[in-house]
């Protein structure tokens, strides 16, 4: 079931109080919700990106996820990799893939693409 519409803006301002960034992975209106609470991180897919923000240009969409408020977009293309922009320089990207495609089933990519951002960004 969906999370209740206050429950992402929480948790990004909850964990802000605290210092705290936070990462969020979730689809629908709550990506623009948490963008809107000043995310430290979202982390669409491209499917969930058109979904959220009514756009077929996957850049379009993810500015409008940086002028709604997040600060980083870590969008995730599937094969064609993982494209990184930032509110600091939104019309710039980093883009990461693979050297190759590899089989199998990709479910929990997304997740293990969470884990390893949030420790490449939290390390010191």
């Amino acid at each position: 079931p969906p999370a209740p519409p206050g429950f992402y803006p929480g948790l990004v301002r909850a964990a802000a109080g605290y210092g705290i960034p936070c990462i969020i992975d979730t689809s629908g209106p709550d990506l623009i919700r948490a963008a809107e609470a000043g995310v430290f991180a979202l982390k669409p897919n491209h499917h969930e990106l058109r979904e959220a923000t009514g756009e077929d240009d996957p850049h379009q969409g993810v500015l409008r996820l940086l002028r709604a408020g997040a600060e980083t977009v870590f969008l995730s293309c599937g094969e064609a990799g993982l494209l990184a922009f930032s509110a600091a320089d939104p019309e710039s990207y980093l883009h990461a893939r693979l050297g190759r495609s590899l089989p199998g089933n990709p479910t929990g990519a997304g997740d293990a693409a969470v884990a390893a951002l949030s420790i490449a960004t939290t390390a010191t």
